[in-house]
């Protein structure tokens, strides 16, 4: 009898432990959640492939998804090129999702990105698919200098700009200086078609910003623009040229129109009345080549590369023989051979098809190249072994 009971003792015991063990794994299982064992996560790089990237650039965005608990770390790690060397991590405790911008300055070459789930002792549990991205070296294809800044456009269409941000010159929604270049995060299709303050797109389209006091970004207002503002709704632009107050572009037809500032005649329209948006210039649509960079002055070539003027004249840089301010475009001379021209501050300057380079206006420093601090009012041979 005494042995029965011992047995059952011992039953009850065992039972009684049993249920305490059944209890303890109950309250265990509901401290862990089920889906920690088996996390969902993938990763995808956007664009995708994402490949022909500018090396320095800001390249994208990896997007990351998977089911983490608060028990749980998300985290990513990016290797480099074929030896997979781990160059940089980042965690984030507790999220069900996550968007994660690719590091800066990333060296050419293919890079590898996978995030994985872990425990917080930094258990593995799961690991995504792996996003490559191919950066690929990238050079400067057009350059630009404005009164205290500088824009280039690179060949892979990007845009990059430093120097004086006065009134928004750098276009990059912003108002602090830039003491080395940086590339703005915008559309990555600008053509080589620039100047400083206004640049062409690959479809054509026309964008300025910057200092507008004059309407001189085209949009029809006299307000500062910090980023590109488009100009008009045509696909045609072939060229633009800009620097002080006043902006001159062509298009595919060889017409010329201009805007901006104009007091001194630089629009060439006839008038000196501001114009805040684009006019076209009547004296035939067959141009070629034009500058709007003087201080007050245009200068341009047409097809038949004869060479025109107008505007401020006080120094004779319009190289008509005068000092005479034109406010409609006038011939400088009689040759058909020139093949480009730059306006300076009060001076210009041009080449003709045989290479031969000629200058003319302010010379008091020497600008002309002629020998003498003498104005010049005709173009003047260089003399220079240039």
């Amino acid at each position: 009898m005494k042995h029965q009971a011992d047995i059952k003792r011992s039953i009850v015991m065992n039972r009684k432990w049993l249920i305490i063990f059944i209890i303890f794994v109950l309250v265990f299982a509901a401290a862990c959640p089920s889906n920690l064992s088996t996390p969902i996560i993938t990763i995808t790089a956007h664009p995708e492939p994402m490949t022909n990237v500018t090396a320095g650039s800001i390249i994208g965005s990896l997007v990351v998804e998977a089911s983490v608990t608060e028990r749980a770390v998300l985290s990513y790690q990016w290797f480099r090129n074929t030896t997979n060397s781990n160059i940089g991590g980042m965690a984030i405790v507790g999220e069900e999702s996550a968007n994660f911008t690719i590091p800066i300055n990333l060296t050419t070459g293919t890079h590898f990105f996978f995030a994985e789930v872990t425990t917080a002792d930094e258990v593995m549990l799961a690991r995504s698919n792996v996003a490559t991205v191919v950066v690929e070296s990238s050079a400067v294809k057009a350059i630009s200098a404005g009164p205290g800044h500088t824009i280039a456009i690179k060949t892979n269409g990007s845009r990059w700009v430093w120097g004086s941000n006065f009134s928004g010159s750098l276009g990059d929604m912003w108002w602090e200086r830039r003491l080395i270049p940086a590339q703005i995060a915008e559309a990555t299709n600008w053509s080589s078609k620039l100047s400083s303050t206004a640049a062409i797109r690959a479809d054509g389209s026309l964008w300025a910003w910057g200092w507008n006091n004059w309407g001189q970004v085209g949009d029809g207002t006299t307000i500062n623009r910090h980023m590109p503002t488009r100009v008009g709704v045509d696909y045609d632009w072939v060229s633009v040229s800009t620097r002080w107050n006043h902006t001159a572009a062509i298009r595919a037809d060889g017409s010329l129109w201009v805007w901006g500032h104009n007091a001194n005649g630089s629009l060439g329209d006839g008038t000196t009345t501001d114009r805040h948006a684009p006019v076209q210039i009547r004296v035939g649509a067959e141009w070629a080549y034009i500058s709007a960079t003087g201080h007050g002055h245009t200068l341009a070539v047409k097809t038949d590369g004869s060479l025109w003027a107008w505007g401020n004249n006080m120094n004779g840089q319009l190289g008509d023989g005068t000092t005479e301010q034109r406010n409609s475009p006038v011939r400088v001379g009689e040759a058909n051979d020139w093949a480009s021209v730059s306006a300076g501050g009060m001076y210009s300057v041009a080449i003709k098809r045989n290479g031969s380079l000629w200058a003319w206006g302010d010379n008091v420093h020497g600008q002309i190249g002629d020998g003498t601090m003498v104005n010049r009012n005709i173009p003047t041979r260089y003399r220079g072994r240039l």
